[in-house]
């Protein structure tokens, strides 16, 4: 079978943000890997992605291999989506 991954490129949007991870990792049939590209937020999503990226590591049973890539300066959707597929 295939690899299924995700790649979510976020700017502040912390709240829809969180609402797509639980949606991606809640599923039928998980993707194996969910990438997070922040797009150099300022609401508070680089702590909440550093605990979800945690949780992983504290005993949560997902499958799901979890990635974030912290951009230096929001460089627009596309140029996320970008950076995001080249990693």
């Amino acid at each position: 079978m295939m690899e299924l991954g995700v790649v979510i490129v976020t700017f502040n949007r912390l709240e829809k943000l969180k609402k797509a991870l639980k949606a991606y990792e809640t599923q039928t049939r998980q993707p194996e890997r969910i990438l997070v590209v922040d797009n150099c937020s300022t609401d508070g999503t680089d702590a909440y992605l550093q605990k979800w990226l945690n949780d992983k590591e504290q005993g949560n049973k997902s499958p799901v291999r979890k990635t974030i890539l912290r951009l230096h300066q929001n460089i627009g959707g596309s140029g996320g989506f970008y950076c995001g597929l080249r990693r």
